[in-house]
């Protein structure tokens, strides 16, 4: 069948002035098409200014975008809203909420307190709805959440068996579930908007010999609920049908320690961020434990967070940032190691993924937004280069055409100051 060209709008950006991040311009390209690119790059100013582009495929790096003071240090965990707008982070026994606008700028930091140390928290997907676990009773409370107003009143569970580690919800926002500090055991319950929680369900099988578990999550089809814990084996999984099935650990060990989980989106693979030297580790999954583990990514100081940035790759954080990609492909692995070095805080406290893949932190002294800086090509003639520091005039367009993006990627550019940047491609049909 002949291949079949459709003009197309990639989008539009400007980049932010004095910010010498790179910013992506529309989406990936779908499966099964290719564009060939149109640039257009105006420059309105007065002086000469700078422009870079390049064709990626993949998120690669991450670097300071923007920040707002407040006076906590000492933060524990946080959650960003799934609408990306708003990020919310507990010190001790207080949350802190603020608002979040594109390209990452934060608004005014509110607070509310209670008297119950925070331990986890997570928002439902819908963000209507944000789970709190605590080191002392109510041990798990849900706060009414507006993208309007913030945060709202909330709901006790009542019966849960002691201090919390973790919170996690099912995918579709009908169950609950806690892991404890003092118990082996998870637990859930069913909930509803109108009617809050159900009554608990069965407790599951204990997860390991050691009595406190310190990761909790569900995978994306909501079939399984896996745990982390301190001693071996580590790590644990049971079936999650609105009952807990059959325990099952892999057959092989994690380095150490889990400290956080996450799936990728897709489900096709488990992360695990450990303590002792903070690597990511991946491991396949279909139906079951994947028969490998590979590492993916370096050392992550002080690890506080584990987030999934595609089906492929994954973030770390704590003092520092670090990230790998891997292969689904016969398993194999890609790692790619990077820092940010504004995060050499101990203290820092990641608070999750927002904005286009963007991560926010708590950097000690302040909320930063650590927007998606994808690995650029600066190499003239080098795969996936267009231009690195071209010079365009003040008050006058560039035009540059000619590239080639293949199913996968997507554009990332870049500039010393205030440009408009207009992206336009024959999408072809292959």
């Amino acid at each position: 069948m002949a291949s079949s060209r459709t003009e197309i709008r990639v989008g539009q950006v400007t980049t932010p002035a004095g910010i010498t991040l790179f910013s992506t311009v529309g989406g990936r390209v779908p499966a099964g098409k290719r564009w060939n690119l149109n640039l257009l790059v105006n420059n309105s100013t007065g002086g000469a200014l700078t422009f870079s582009s390049s064709i990626v495929h993949r998120y690669a790096d991450y670097g300071k975008q923007a920040e707002k003071t407040a006076t906590v240090t000492t933060p524990i965990v946080g959650a960003v809203h799934p609408g990306g707008r708003w990020v919310v982070f507990a010190a001790g026994t207080s949350m802190y909420y603020a608002r979040i606008t594109p390209p990452g700028v934060v608004g005014p930091i509110l607070r509310s307190s209670s008297s119950w140390t925070i331990t986890d928290m997570k928002f439902n997907s819908t963000g209507d709805w944000l789970a709190v676990s605590f080191g002392s009773n109510p041990y798990l409370a849900i706060f009414a959440f507006s993208e309007v107003f913030g945060l709202g009143p909330y709901i006790g569970c009542g019966n849960a068996n002691g201090a919390a580690t973790g919170v996690a919800w099912h995918p579709g926002g009908a169950y609950i579930a806690l892991s404890y500090s003092g118990s082996a055991v998870i637990s859930a319950w069913p909930w509803s908007s109108t009617t809050g929680f159900g009554t608990k369900l069965t407790d599951s099988s204990n997860g390991f010999t050691a009595t406190s578990n310190t990761a909790l999550a569900f995978r994306p089809q909501g079939d399984i609920i896996v745990a982390g814990c301190t001693a071996t084996p580590y790590i644990a999984a049971w079936p999650f049908t609105g009952t807990f099935g059959t325990k099952s650990n892999p057959t092989w060990t994690p380095s150490a320690a889990i400290r956080y989980l996450a799936w990728a989106p897709g489900g096709g693979a488990l992360a695990m961020l450990t303590a002792a030297t903070g690597s990511i580790q991946v491991t396949p999954w279909t139906t079951t434990w994947g028969s490998q583990v590979f590492d993916v990514g370096a050392n992550v100081t002080t690890p506080k967070m584990l987030a999934a940035v595609d089906d492929y790759a994954f973030i770390g954080l704590g003092a520092n940032v670090s990230g790998g990609e891997w292969s689904g492909v016969g398993g194999g692995f890609s790692p790619r190691s990077f820092t940010e070095g504004s995060l050499t805080n101990a203290a820092v406290a990641p608070l999750g993924v927002a904005l286009d893949g963007g991560v926010a932190v708590w950097g000690g002294t302040s909320i930063i937004v650590l927007g998606s800086l994808i690995q650029p090509h600066t190499t003239s003639g080098g795969i996936g280069y267009i231009c690195d520091a071209m010079s365009i005039a003040a008050n006058s367009t560039a035009k540059l055409s000619g590239h080639i993006l293949n199913e996968g990627e997507r554009l990332i550019v870049a500039g010393s100051g205030a440009l408009n940047v207009m992206a336009s491609a024959v999408e072809i049909t292959l």
